[in-house]
């Protein structure tokens, strides 16, 4: 009988074992008991699974789902370290209980677990790094919309209140949003309203004439506000002629009444009745 098919007939006692030997470990995470023996059968059958047809993509891909999940739901990736090693532990225990007699049978296979909870190690680190990666850049992309959103002010006006510096990737990411937005709101005007960016300078300028010319080209009348006396002596100093095709006022209330005279509305009192 081989080492495939002593694990096998054995998986039950292994993870029930091996969940018993855990509740006496601390981990950062508890963990339901029925939880556990569930997952370490799930662990058990895939080392088993590996050891017939060695390293493949379900091996990979079963690490990155266990990761996924635990990550998801909080737990420690040294709790499913330590998990691992009372796991190889148990597994050499049932390897030296089965093969008692023959010595160099337990020395070889005690090498097979030892590299195969390794490479399941390094498959439990790569997963893990690719979890926190994805969720930097969601959380990246979760922050980026909040710090450029597109408001539907009107009818047909959309407003882009820009905060903080404006650099090569956030502005790449603004102008895409942009030309969503102007398709999915069907919008005539786009205000950007500069009064919370900091320093205009050169590389600023570009991008946001870029911004500009991409909504044109959508069929868009872009208005530039809050531009502040600082900054327009700054584009002076630049020699920058880049808002020459770009519609400019003083503030978003000046900037709102431009785009409603451009499509033909204003707004008006409302009488109240006497």
């Amino acid at each position: 009988m081989g080492l495939t098919q002593t694990l096998t007939n054995n998986v039950e006692e292994i993870a029930q074992e091996t969940a018993t030997m855990i509740k006496n470990i601390p981990l950062d995470n508890e963990i339901e008991y029925s939880v556990l023996i569930s997952r370490l059968r799930e662990l058990v059958n895939q080392l088993i699974l590996t050891l017939k047809s060695g390293v493949d993509e379900d091996y990979i891909r079963f690490f990155d789902d266990l990761i996924r999940q635990k990550v998801n739901e909080g737990y420690n990736i040294n709790d499913i370290q330590r998990i691992l090693t009372v796991l190889r532990d148990k597994l050499i225990d049932v390897i030296e209980k089965e093969y008692y007699e023959q010595p160099d049978k337990i020395n070889e296979y005690f090498k097979v677990i030892v590299k195969i909870i390794g490479e399941s190690r390094i498959s439990i680190g790569k997963a893990y790094i690719k979890v926190r990666e994805n969720t930097i850049i969601q959380q990246q992309q979760a922050l980026n919309e909040l710090s450029t959103p597109i408001i539907p002010l009107f009818d047909k006006i959309v407003v882009v209140p820009l905060v903080g510096t404006i650099d090569t990737f956030r502005a790449k990411q603004t102008i895409e949003r942009l030309l969503n937005a102007i398709v999915s709101e069907h919008a005539e005007i786009v205000i950007i309203d500069v009064t919370g960016v900091p320093i205009i300078d050169t590389a600023v300028a570009q991008n946001l004439l870029n911004a500009a010319s991409a909504a044109r080209l959508l069929g868009s009348t872009c208005i530039l506000v809050g531009i502040s006396p600082d900054m327009a002596q700054t584009i002076i100093k630049l020699d920058v002629n880049l808002f020459s095709s770009v519609i400019t006022n003083t503030n978003l209330k000046k900037g709102l009444e431009t785009a409603l005279n451009i499509i033909g509305l204003k707004i008006t009192p409302v009488q109240k009745g006497r």
